[in-house]
């Protein structure tokens, strides 16, 4: 019997999902819209999950900043306090730079 080893598939070293909101207060984006639902244990949901698509996160891989109103200008002022930012910031400010961003004031990263 032979036993071929498959190529794994290359697949960028690093991922970073940028999703943008609108929320009424930091208290319904923060409390609300993040807060798991433990009613089925095998199966617990957030809102966010729900919005995403995504079954599961780890907390503390994910990054979430209300603004009264979300400018380019204040997202690069507060930048520096996203973990290794520097890998994908530049394609995030680019991508960013071409939408209108007046009907939000959210922006959430999960790493």
């Amino acid at each position: 019997m032979r036993f071929f080893k498959k190529k794994k598939p290359k697949v960028p070293n690093h991922f970073v999902g940028v999703w943008l909101g609108y929320f009424p207060s930091e208290s319904a984006l923060y409390h609300d819209f993040f807060a798991w639902d433990y009613a089925d244990e095998d199966h617990s949901t957030s809102p966010f999950t729900l919005a995403s698509g995504i079954k599961w996160y780890d907390e503390d891989f994910i990054e979430s900043w209300w603004f009264d109103e979300l400018t380019l200008e204040r997202l690069n002022n507060n930048v520096q306090g996203l973990p290794n930012h520097y890998w994908f910031w530049e394609g995030v400010n680019q991508t960013l730079a071409s939408q209108e961003l007046s009907a939000y004031n959210t922006i959430t990263f999960l790493f």
